[in-house]
């Protein structure tokens, strides 16, 4: 028979330092029932915030502790997919300092909301929503990231990706329409043809 665990309460946290994470002060807020190994009972809150920091290759963490992977998962996610959509030209979020990173999920019966996620960094601000079935690791999420002065690139509207599949396989496509947003695609598309980006952004909202 499976073990379960239920936990509730809250820390506040003076600094972490682990080789793949250190941080600042921490605060973390948990209230979880049916925690298992399997996770397929698992409901209730979690949320944390944590910065600044650093950190880097955050599966190596993950593969370790199980409830790291599950705080962090959004970030993972993030680093896996972001090498995957290169037309996007987004940074190395393998290695990178941070100034904050918040969290904040719901589960019921293994899957996992993401209320919120989010990380402010001096190359991109991120923020993720969306789900993950945490035992089978399916994923359906919206990763959006707005690039920042540290990148060498500077956005005034956060491009997205859309992220299917599981975890070891995930599928990720660039979310056209936010594209279609950025100041210079409409600035283009208004010269060649006035109304063109208004109606871009419907044609991908309707796929």
């Amino acid at each position: 028979e499976p073990f379960y665990l239920d936990i509730s309460g809250k820390a506040d946290i003076g600094a972490i330092e682990h080789p793949n994470f250190r941080s600042g002060a921490a605060a973390l807020r948990l209230d979880l029932q049916n925690i298992s190994d399997d996770m397929k009972a698992l409901d209730g809150t979690a949320s944390f915030t944590a910065g600044p920091g650093r950190f880097s290759e955050l599966y190596a963490l993950a593969e370790k502790h199980k409830a790291a992977k599950v705080a962090l998962y959004p970030l993972i996610v993030l680093q896996k997919t972001s090498k995957l959509v290169k037309t996007l030209r987004l940074p190395d979020f393998n290695n990178i300092d941070f100034q904050t990173l918040e969290g904040d999920y719901s589960f019921a019966k293994g899957l996992m909301k993401i209320n919120k996620s989010s990380l402010v960094s001096g190359v991109a601000d991120v923020s993720s929503g969306g789900t993950i079935n945490l035992p089978a690791e399916k994923l359906d999420m919206k990763i959006n990231t707005t690039l920042k002065e540290g990148s060498g690139i500077r956005m005034s509207a956060p491009v997205g990706m859309l992220v299917k599949g599981t975890f070891s396989e995930p599928s990720v496509k660039a979310d056209m329409a936010s594209i279609a947003e950025q100041p210079a695609v409409k600035k283009a598309l208004q010269k060649l043809a006035p109304g063109a980006d208004k109606l871009l952004k419907n044609l991908f909202k309707n796929k």
